[in-house]
């Protein structure tokens, strides 16, 4: 033990990356002392689960502090709306701290993690990586620290590890864990599936093994909902409901080419508060009205859904064809969802920053245009979101919001032409560690 503890200090060397690391810790440590909105929410959750009370049903409220009510004394009440119900471990975790402050204990923990996930690419990878998942790191600093995005998307890389390694037990289990803490994951088991298949090629269709673990998966899933059912009163899918109802959010794609069109055409929305963020609402005679009654809007929607069901296609049938990697077709999925999703908020970004740091043997343009999108997002999250105006109104009224939504579109448009440029990739092996 003493020569393996020996070994790793000998290692470890205080140069510029470890330099820069703790400063990037420093600063999103002192980041946390700043009252953040998601923070809270994690706050309340976990106040009102393991201490009582009822969270008001009303979506369009964010902060705790407004929803919540103390007149059920009965503890393991009310689960999250919109996170599965393994979220709420995550968000519980900063209480077995309480002489410090919430939102601090909760930054720290995720330090703890981004200072492992550091060492270990700088290690096992290569330096360049490493520097690499700083710049990403850095990049995404208003929202790494206090969203615990960064955990689920962990996840989701040991289960691609451990599937590259042939080891599909192990791997299912991260992807499933992965998925009990954010639902994005669900639609990977899809690749992880078609990869797991590669190894009963000789076997018959309805031989029982093909099947045992995506199986035993959806049975955890279906006892996590009995679980939720039974601590919620019934409300086992209140995430899934809360998802499907949300509206369009502010920087996603659709949001950016209703905005082109709105410049065009006769067409104008409404920026709103909705469901913890800002979404948008057509306007019809000085006032706003659901999105679903507009043309455009339809339009946009149906053609995001036929691009999701068309790039989910073409990659299951290129890793079937092993013209793709499982890796290749993981984040070609994410990008895929990243582009299609009616919700893009600045920290789903994180989901790809594991991936790309260790799926490194990429052309540099690529990965520049990764490093791109965190850049622009940077600016959007928090800096422009500042410039915007206290009413919500249609957005070429004012230069805050015309600014906004000018970056936005800029990012979108890095985030499609990524994208487009990874689905043109070919074939790149990498040997499994």
């Amino acid at each position: 033990m003493d020569i393996h503890l020996s070994r790793a200090f000998s290692r470890l060397k205080f140069d510029q990356d470890i330099l820069l690391l703790t400063a990037i810790l420093i600063f999103l440590l002192i980041f946390a002392l700043i009252p953040d909105q998601d923070v809270s929410v994690y706050h309340c959750y976990a106040n009102v689960f393991w201490h009582g009370g009822q969270i008001l049903s009303d979506p369009t409220q964010s902060w705790c502090k407004t929803f919540v009510t103390h007149s059920s004394p009965a503890p393991l009440h009310t689960l999250p709306a919109e996170y599965p119900i393994l979220a709420l471990g995550i968000f519980s975790l900063p209480l077995l701290f309480s002489f410090l402050p919430y939102g601090l204990s909760f930054t720290f923990l995720l330090c703890l993690i981004i200072a492992k996930l550091f060492f270990h690419v700088r290690f096992h990878i290569s330096k360049n990586a490493g520097f690499l998942f700083l710049i990403c790191v850095f990049l995404s600093a208003s929202t790494i620290g206090d969203r615990y995005d960064l955990i689920p998307s962990i996840c989701v890389l040991l289960s691609l590890i451990a599937a590259e390694k042939k080891a599909f037990s192990r791997s299912y289990f991260f992807l499933a864990l992965a998925t009990l803490l954010k639902i994005y994951p669900f639609i990977l088991f899809l690749p992880l599936f078609l990869e797991e298949q590669k190894q009963w090629k000789k076997k018959p269709l309805f031989f029982w093994k093909r099947y045992r673990l995506l199986g035993l998966t959806l049975v955890s899933f279906g006892a996590s909902l009995l679980v939720a059912a039974l601590l919620s009163g019934g409300n086992a899918f209140g995430f899934a409901q809360y998802m499907f109802s949300r509206p369009l959010q502010i920087e996603s794609v659709s949001t950016s080419f209703l905005w082109l069109l709105s410049l065009i055409h006769q067409f104008s929305f409404c920026v709103t508060f909705a469901y913890g963020s800002l979404g948008i609402s057509a306007t019809h005679a000085a006032s706003c009205v659901p999105l679903s009654s507009s043309v455009p809007v339809i339009g946009i929607t149906i053609l995001a859904a036929i691009t999701f069901v068309v790039g989910i296609s073409i990659a299951a049938v290129r890793l079937h064809k092993n013209r793709w990697t499982i890796m290749q077709t993981t984040i070609a999925l994410l990008l895929l969802t990243l582009c299609t999703s009616k919700v893009l908020s600045p920290q789903y970004f994180i989901w790809l920053i594991p991936l790309v740091v260790w799926d490194r043997k990429r052309k540099p343009f690529w990965t520049g245009l990764c490093l791109l999108i965190l850049f622009l997002t940077a600016i959007i999250h928090p800096w422009l979101y500042l410039a915007l105006p206290q009413q919500h109104t249609d957005p070429q009224q004012t230069t805050g919001e015309l600014l906004f939504f000018t970056i936005v579109l800029l990012r979108n448009l890095t985030l499609l032409t990524a994208t487009i440029l990874w689905y043109r990739m070919p074939l790149i092996v990498r040997a499994p560690k």
